[in-house]
């Protein structure tokens, strides 16, 4: 994400995290009885720690690949005009996921076995690859399945947003219409904290409410008055009103520190033009 807004995005990650961890230590830990399970009903023996350890390793590391695959996911976005272009690359993203995956989950299940007293045999390299990455594959694509899910849930439960004026009009539109349910109520776009691009959506960052859209960037930044908004990153355009102060980084990134204690992510590619719009607002860095 580009971004954090106080107490109620802290909260709201912390839910995410949550679910997550949840999901798949749940999920983990039925596996791992259902494989002892199966093994007391064919008579077979197994030591009670290693379905557990099978289990669990493959949940932390698939759970530790999260932020890595959200935020390639954010880099390129599933959109009805992007997919045909940003499917290959998921597709190909699979492998390195897969291989990442499978290598600490071996690591961490040697070194269990090794503190058991025992050995790991992770079998044909090449077979047992191929294996793990027809599931780690459907896992890929079912997480990003369920981010998408979880940012429709967000649309309506926050609202869907539209401007008041989508026109070829020069004249900017000041405010934009917010629909709940039946009923419709007017926003100003002066009200903007930041705006935040989530795939075919736009979430709209007004105090501690977020209203999302079904919009580009380059759409909303058409509509925007240039000299009070400016795109600061891939997935962030900032209210220049709102700015306080701007952190850079060695590596030419940074953070910029917004009113309600809001910060947002900047990236070099538009740090140059974030400078020039302070420039021109008499703000020197």
């Amino acid at each position: 994400m580009a971004a954090s807004d106080g107490n109620t995005d802290t909260l709201r990650r912390t839910y995410e995290v949550g679910f997550w961890v949840v999901y798949f230590f749940t999920t983990a830990t039925i596996g791992a009885t259902s494989v002892l399970m199966e093994y007391a009903r064919d008579e077979r023996t197994l030591a009670t720690y290693e379905p557990f350890l099978w289990e669990y390793s493959s949940g932390l590391c698939t759970l530790l690949l999260i932020p890595a695959l959200v935020t390639l996911e954010r880099r390129f976005p599933f959109s009805e005009e992007s997919w045909r272009r940003v499917l290959p690359i998921h597709l190909f993203a699979t492998l390195p996921f897969s291989l990442l995956h499978v290598g600490g989950m071996v690591a961490i299940r040697k070194a269990g076995y090794a503190i058991a007293g025992s050995r790991y045999d992770f079998g044909n390299v090449a077979i047992e690859l191929f294996y793990e990455w027809r599931k780690d594959a459907l896992t890929y694509f079912f997480i990003l399945a369920v981010i998408y899910a979880y940012r429709f849930y967000r649309a309506g439960r926050h609202g869907k947003a539209s401007f008041e004026n989508t026109s070829a009009s020069s004249i900017k539109p000041q405010r934009f219409a917010i629909k709940r349910g039946q009923d419709t109520f007017l926003v100003a776009v002066s009200d903007i904290d930041w705006i935040e691009s989530a795939g075919n959506y736009v979430i709209l960052h007004c105090g501690a409410a977020n209203y999302m859209m079904r919009a580009t960037m380059k759409s909303i930044a058409d509509q925007l008055d240039e000299a009070s908004f400016v795109r600061v990153h891939r997935s962030a355009i900032v209210n220049l009103e709102r700015l306080e102060s701007l952190m850079p980084e060695p590596s030419g990134d940074g953070n910029l520190r917004l009113k309600g204690d809001l910060t947002v992510r900047f990236s070099r590619r538009y740090r140059e033009a974030l400078l020039e719009k302070l420039a021109q607002a008499g703000i020197g860095v």
